[in-house]
């Protein structure tokens, strides 16, 4: 009687084990598809703009660029100001060699991903 209560309970613990591990495998997957596709497409939307403006030359290609997630404060000069204090993505690029203006930061709004703003370079 007492090893079928013990077989019952390690099949019950095996089961689950198995449930978790599934479970967070899928989740795990969809997070990182979702945000490489993202990034891709907030580095074009970055880029596009520096061309428009003719800022790229100082710049490495948007496969340098860094993505992060940013509050948007005061130190950015923004297309519309009814942007500060909300989330973006900071677009930064890598400078080539020997440049005397680094390339601006770009701001790329969460949402609708278009440029809110940017930061000069220095």
């Amino acid at each position: 009687m007492k090893k079928e209560v013990l077989f019952i309970n390690k099949s019950k613990w095996l089961i689950l084990l198995i449930i978790m591990i599934w479970v967070s495998g899928c989740t795990e997957v969809e997070k990182s598809t979702d945000n490489e596709e993202s990034y891709d497409d907030v580095k074009k939307v970055a880029w596009d703009y520096l061309n428009e403006q003719r800022w790229s030359e100082n710049a490495k290609d948007s496969n340098y660029a860094v993505v992060k997630k940013i509050i948007v404060n005061d130190n950015y000069e923004l297309i519309d100001s009814r942007f500060e204090g909300t989330e973006a993505w900071s677009v930064s690029f890598v400078d080539k060699n020997n440049v005397l203006v680094g390339t601006p930061t770009i701001l790329v709004d969460r949402k609708t991903k278009k440029v809110i703003g940017y930061m000069p370079g220095e």
